[in-house]
């Protein structure tokens, strides 16, 4: 199995981020702001499009699976989505 976490994730790169109720990964982020690299990130949340309070620690993020794009097509919205 490959570790997703890396120690730097681009703006805009779909995340998971580890729950601090169970630690298990949830879906549907995407890095907002690239804080200090020590620091961590600001994330948003994607069905919402509101962003996370607080700074999420690097080790609480990773690269998101199952992640893509929305079609370019004319009203299509500008953030990521999710594909099943």
């Amino acid at each position: 199995m490959v570790d997703r976490a890396v120690a730097h994730i681009q703006p805009g790169t779909a995340v998971s981020v580890r729950t601090r109720f169970t630690g298990s990964w949830a879906h549907g982020f995407v890095v907002d702001e690239v804080l200090d690299r020590a620091a961590g990130y600001r994330i948003r949340r994607l069905s919402d499009q509101s962003r996370l309070g607080g700074v999420i620690p690097r080790s609480e993020v990773r690269h998101a699976d199952g992640f893509r794009f929305p079609s370019q097509a004319v009203g299509a919205p500008d953030w990521p989505t999710w594909s099943r």
